[in-house]
Formats: structure tokens, C-alpha cells, sequence
């Protein structure tokens, strides 16, 4: 799959997410529908991370700052945080690379790491999974 490709296919929510724009819309379906589409590709790159593919730091390094743009938005956090198992490759990619940050000592905004933690994820973290 070719990332790169597909994020730019995204850019429409990554401008929006880079203004800091309110996601009221986010009740209309087709809007709702893309957004879950970006979402989507951060599931695929998890499953690179599960099967040794990718590092949680590569990952990091190159989308790590994605996901923090999401997470900051209260309204895309809570699409996130409420869509129980449904998004658990999601969410145990944003936790894990949460934790590869804290125990590299990368600067973790303190308030933003409590709301990663309290995530659902069942699943081994990126220190049980090939480097």
C-alpha cells in the first residue's frame, strides 16, 4: 500500500486538522464517512506494526504526528474513544506509540498522554512485537 498516496487523498481533513477547525459536521454521513476513512489507513499501518513490518518508532517518526492531531480534536476523540473494539487497532496504536514516546523520554503533553490512557487496547504493546 502506498501511504503517501493515500494520505494525500486525505488532505482535505489533515488541512482541517492542522487549522484546528471545529468537526460539527460530523453528523452528516458522507463527511463522517471520510474522516473514518483517514482513520481507516492508521488501522492498516497497525497491522504492519502486529506483524513486524514497521517499528512503533518508525511509525512514530513518520505519521506520529497525525495521530496527535486527531486526538487533540474533542470532537474526533470522541468518534475514537466511543466506538468501543471497533477502533482497537486504532487506539492501541495511538497507547503504544504513546508509551514508545514516554520510554524514549520524547516531550509528551502530560494532559493529552491521560486521555491516551484511558484507551481501550487488549492487545500486546509495541515492546511484545518485533523491532
Amino acid at each position: 500500500m502506498n501511504f503517501d498516496a493515500e494520505f494525500r487523498h486525505h488532505n482535505e481533513i489533515y488541512y482541517r486538522l492542522l487549522q484546528h477547525e471545529q468537526w460539527d459536521e460530523l453528523n452528516d454521513k458522507s463527511k463522517r464517512a471520510k474522516l473514518i476513512s483517514y482513520l481507516g489507513l492508521f488501522e492498516r499501518i497497525y497491522s504492519l506494526v502486529q506483524d513486524g513490518i514497521l517499528s512503533i518508532g518508525q511509525v512514530d517518526r513518520l505519521y506520529g504526528y497525525r495521530l496527535d492531531d486527531l486526538i487533540t480534536h474533542d470532537a474526533i476523540f470522541e468518534v475514537i474513544a466511543n466506538y468501543d473494539s471497533k477502533w482497537e487497532d486504532l487506539t492501541c496504536l495511538i497507547k503504544d506509540i504513546n508509551e514508545y514516546k514516554k520510554e524514549k523520554r520524547v516531550a509528551v503533553d502530560s494532559i493529552l498522554s491521560a486521555r491516551i490512557d484511558e484507551l481501550p487496547c487488549t492487545k500486546p504493546d509495541w515492546r511484545d512485537m518485533t523491532d
